[in-house]
């Protein structure tokens, strides 16, 4: 994953090995692009199809390797296709290192049992026409994208498990992965300057970017008020990173001024059942409190406890659109069905 998941539920839907999965209109039109051109007398708009269906067919089976591996794990998974790649969201119960690190590497290794065999077979393979096309395709984008995705740059796959084996805490673990991202990056864009290759070099600094950009997101605040510290907090909390929403608790010095409703949310996503008993109490007590029905619909969404909101038809429009979003990725549909014209 190198750009952001587009939200929303545009694109082509359907299901694969039972997870849900939304394919980005623009995958098909990036991939398009990187087709143009052709190779072993394919050209035209039979390169751009066959690149387009063979880059599908691959980075499906990678996504799919995260997906198995997260629903072995204990977690609900969704795909989607889009930019350049895919990616898989998965939620479920606290994960340790070593099952989020086999996490990440489920893609990659899906990719490698695929492309390594056809490259060591590539000497049998047909040396022209749609036959020979199809496999160096095929080789380059399993077996040649894996490698790519197993370097040590966030929030590449060996970016993560790089993240999981270093030492400390999630926090200073990211930090460290990242400012080695930035000199894997500018190296490999060194690299892809040095050999021409105009596209590398452009994916090369498009990461270095965003490995900066995770340094400065992670960077400690100096003074943050309570309320700074409550939204970010949720923040991280969205975006699953409890360990960091965590330590950022503990290390401020206004932490005991947090709102219940947010503590609740942090013990839920940590997985704390009792979590959800604060999130609720701090709800009820104050019922037009904006900012505790959005920790209350967090909390119910980690818990997966759809009833809890279908019960709760006077939460805002807003907080129930964005439950709904939740319940498509969980594979929910008919949840998301059912809160559409709550949320109207």
């Amino acid at each position: 994953m190198v750009l952001p998941v587009p939200t929303g539920d545009r694109g082509l839907k359907f299901r694969a090995l039972g997870f849900p999965v939304r394919v980005d209109p623009f995958f098909f039109l990036i991939m398009g692009f990187l087709g143009i051109g052709g190779a072993y007398g394919v050209h035209g708009p039979q390169a751009i199809a066959v690149f387009v269906a063979v880059a599908f067919a691959a980075v499906l089976a990678h996504e799919l390797g995260h997906a198995v591996a997260a629903r072995a794990s204990g977690h609900s998974a969704s795909i989607v296709l889009y930019g350049f790649g895919g990616a898989t969201t998965h939620r479920g119960p606290a994960l340790s290192r070593g099952r989020g690190a086999l996490i990440s590497f489920a893609g990659p290794a899906v990719g490698l049992a695929i492309g390594l065999p056809l490259f060591l077979a590539r000497d049998a393979l047909p040396s022209y026409g749609y036959g020979r096309y199809i496999a160096v395709t095929a080789i380059f984008l399993t077996l040649g994208l894996s490698v790519l995705n197993l370097l040590p740059i966030l929030p590449l796959d060996g970016g993560q498990l790089l993240a999981n084996a270093l030492p400390g805490d999630s926090y200073t673990r990211t930090r460290t992965a990242a400012g080695v991202g930035v000199v894997v990056a500018a190296a490999a864009g060194a690299a892809a300057y040095a050999a021409g290759l105009t596209f590398s070099l452009v994916l090369a600094a498009w990461l270095v970017f965003g490995n900066i950009m995770t340094l400065r997101e992670q960077r400690p605040r100096v003074v943050m008020s309570v309320r700074e510290l409550e939204n970010a907090t949720v923040s991280l909390i969205d975006a699953g990173r409890v360990d960091q929403a965590i330590h950022l608790i503990i290390t401020s010095p206004v932490r005991d001024e947090l709102d219940p409703a947010v503590i609740g949310l942090v013990r839920v996503a940590n997985g704390d059942p009792a979590g959800w008993d604060v999130v609720v109490a701090a709800a009820d007590e104050a019922p037009h409190d904006q900012q505790r029905a959005a920790c209350l619909v967090r909390a119910a969404v980690a818990r997966a406890d759809w009833d809890s909101l279908l019960a709760r038809p006077h939460l805002a429009p807003a907080l129930l659109r964005w439950a709904a979003d939740r319940a498509v990725l969980a594979g929910r549909e008919d949840i998301a069905e059912r809160l559409a014209p709550t949320a109207r």
